[in-house]
């Protein structure tokens, strides 16, 4: 799986909050016969989309969206977990209010 703009790192990708990331799931080597028609994004084993697309653009909301990105692709034939994988680190400013903020 790749990221824009910095396609070919295998460095983690850090981004702030609200950043949008565009993931592309490729896959190494042939492409498959029949071609892949769906494809499945995760981040840590979690399911988070799935799309007739291999790209994903997702804007990052929360520091905890913090993880490794991986996909899979599927045809009529069945899924194939694509290798690749981009670890991704979420960075935002945390807000810590008083006792007194809490009350109503």
């Amino acid at each position: 799986m790749n990221e824009k703009p910095n396609e070919h790192s295998n460095d983690p990708l850090t981004i702030a909050v609200e950043e949008q990331v565009e993931f592309t799931c490729i896959s190494d080597g042939i492409e498959s016969n029949p071609e892949a028609s769906l494809f499945s994004f995760f981040m840590g084993g979690e399911h988070r989309n799935t799309l007739h697309s291999r790209t994903w653009d997702p804007v990052f909301r929360f520091v905890n969206d913090t993880g490794t990105y991986t996909c899979t692709a599927n045809n009529s034939l069945g899924e194939s977990e694509i290798s690749n994988s981009k670890e991704v680190i979420v960075q935002g400013k945390l807000e810590l209010k008083s006792p007194s903020e809490y009350r109503t």
